[in-house]
């Protein structure tokens, strides 16, 4: 015969056993699985971004991000779901400085914004660099990030 406290041990064994499953598919950090760090955006809406620009992005640990894109500074929060290898992102809302630039800067920058305001999956590429994309998968709202010097 089963007792009533049977019931709460294999109950909670249960429980304990679907916690590790959910835990090792969530990433390790807040914010998402090993991203955390200072990254050189190196594309933008499917071009390069020029050297010269010297765009960047810093995840941190604590599911926030900050960069410059070229005229402004950005901020915001992020937060990833699913697993590491396809993890579903969503950024911001995002706060920027008000700078005004050269009109070629000022697209790219806003290029740029319109790529993580609409971000909506990441992935590790082959070459190492994380791609961020719509929720079309399209180039046009695609971003390469490599680890910055």
């Amino acid at each position: 015969m089963i007792t009533l406290a049977d019931l709460r041990v294999r109950a909670m064994r249960a429980l304990a056993g679907a916690a590790l499953v959910v835990a090792s598919a969530l990433p390790a950090v807040a914010g998402g699985g090993g991203l955390p760090g200072l990254y050189t955006i190196t594309d933008v809406d499917g071009k390069p971004v020029p050297a010269a620009a010297k765009l960047t992005i810093r995840f941190s640990e604590k599911a926030s991000f900050e960069g410059f894109g070229g005229c402004n500074h950005f901020s915001g929060p992020y937060k990833f779901v699913g697993p590491i290898t396809a993890q579903s992102v969503i950024m911001g809302p995002i706060r920027v400085t008000k700078k005004s630039c050269p009109e070629d800067v000022m697209s790219l920058e806003h290029a740029l914004l319109r790529a993580l305001g609409t971000a909506h999956t990441i992935e590790r590429a082959d070459d190492g660099a994380f791609v961020i994309a719509d929720d079309k998968g399209k180039t046009t709202a695609r971003l390469v990030f490599k680890a910055a010097d």
